[in-house]
């Protein structure tokens, strides 16, 4: 897993602390092997709501191990990862 050493591409600060961030794919689809990336890089955030904007599909095969992972994520660290694509 390559980090960038970013929460994402935007990060709301509040008192100087990460609050929210958002993340936009261009031309790379999510998949459930691939979603460890923005899971990972929020663990040991502060934020409380991460968006991922995607200008690609998720594949309808893995939206549903994907919104179940996203939700397990959500009660274990209190960060809520939302999912949209982009038109």
């Amino acid at each position: 897993m390559k980090l960038s050493g970013t929460i994402g591409d935007i990060i709301v600060n509040e008192n100087s602390q990460a609050v929210e961030a958002i993340e936009v794919k261009f031309n790379h689809p999510i998949t459930f092997n691939n979603l460890p990336e923005p899971i990972g890089k929020n663990k040991s955030s502060s934020v409380s709501h991460y968006y991922l904007f995607l200008t690609k599909i998720i594949y309808l095969n893995d939206e549903i191990k994907i919104e179940t992972k996203i939700e397990k994520f959500f009660h274990q660290n209190d960060c809520e990862i939302i999912v949209n694509r982009l038109l």
